[in-house]
């Protein structure tokens, strides 16, 4: 049986994953759009070296940036990982929204992208910036654009596509009677009071800041990408590049990196909040120790009655 670690960013799923992990024996995968990605350590809080060597993991740092990525390639990674390394349990961590959902539930049949569009789009983007395209797929398809979790660059080029070419709204792609729940596999999210969230989304960026998030994305620049290239257009990055190229000073970038992160969080939240089987754990009243050991014994439970 699969575990399902969700909750907004900050919240402590990873600590919580890797803490489960001892506990069962088990790997971990990570469902995060951009810790794929080589690179983009410090900006998405990919776990740590000591982090890797406590238990293994997959879905870190496999993907060049310039190599594109989407939920149905991910599934299929997953697939074969799991066929590769075969294990009774396998913990899913993550707050990217749609990749976990595209685990849970089949992929629709979706339409190919007309290249020649893309490209259109992506020129307009440059040019006239991804507030407007996101304001076009808002009027195209009100309902997708409004679960969207943040302006993701390639989600709304994706969508934009999808709805020129078919004249259908992309999210009737999505469409469903309901959620139900998954037979062959437990998911668990973490909650807590917003006044502390806030506190340790700030947190997170300052530490961020502190161990060189600046430096990680001239790095970046050193090796020959920029804010253009597409796993770069997200949170952390986005407003690095901004700082660096004299757009905004320093501590607007931090301010923005937090404002947007907080926002980020609510839409993460709305999201799982339409998933009515997820577990949640409050931890006001619990530590994240607790959280796994009660979510190790939850699995257990069921596996002896299963017997």
């Amino acid at each position: 049986m699969d575990i399902y670690i969700v909750g907004p960013t900050a919240s402590g799923k990873t600590e919580l994953a890797i803490k489960l992990a001892e506990l069962l024996q088990c790997p971990i995968i990570s469902a995060d759009s951009r810790q794929c990605y080589i690179g983009m350590d410090i900006g998405t809080a990919k776990p740590t070296a000591s982090d890797l060597a406590r238990t293994q993991h997959f879905n870190i740092s496999n993907l060049r940036l310039d190599q594109k990525d989407d939920a149905a390639a991910f599934v299929q990674r997953v697939n074969q990982w799991k066929n590769e390394h075969p294990h009774p349990h396998w913990i899913i961590v993550g707050g990217s929204t749609l990749y976990l959902q595209s685990l849970l539930y089949p992929l629709d049949d979706i339409p190919k992208s007309d290249l020649d569009l893309q490209n259109n789009i992506e020129q307009s983007i440059r040019s006239q910036g991804l507030q407007l395209a996101w304001d076009r797929l808002n009027e195209l398809d009100p309902v997708y654009a409004k679960q969207m979790d943040g302006l993701n660059h390639q989600r709304i080029v994706r969508a934009l596509c999808v709805c020129i070419q078919t004249g259908k709204p992309f999210s009737s792609y999505h469409q469903r009677d309901g959620f139900e729940k998954p037979d062959d596999a437990r998911i668990f999210g973490l909650t807590m009071e917003r006044d502390r969230l806030v506190k340790q989304i700030n947190n997170r960026v300052d530490t961020m800041i502190s161990a060189g998030l600046v430096n990680e994305v001239k790095n970046l620049l050193d090796q020959g990408y920029d804010q253009h290239c597409t796993s770069l257009k997200t949170v952390g990055y986005a407003e690095v590049f901004n700082y660096i190229n004299a757009i905004i000073d320093h501590k607007s970038m931090i301010d923005q990196i937090k404002a947007h992160t907080r926002q980020y969080s609510r839409r993460q939240m709305t999201w799982f909040r339409r998933w009515s089987f997820v577990e949640w754990i409050d931890l006001e009243k619990a530590t994240i120790s607790d959280a796994a050991v009660f979510v190790r014994d939850q699995l257990l439970s069921v596996e002896t009655q299963r017997k």
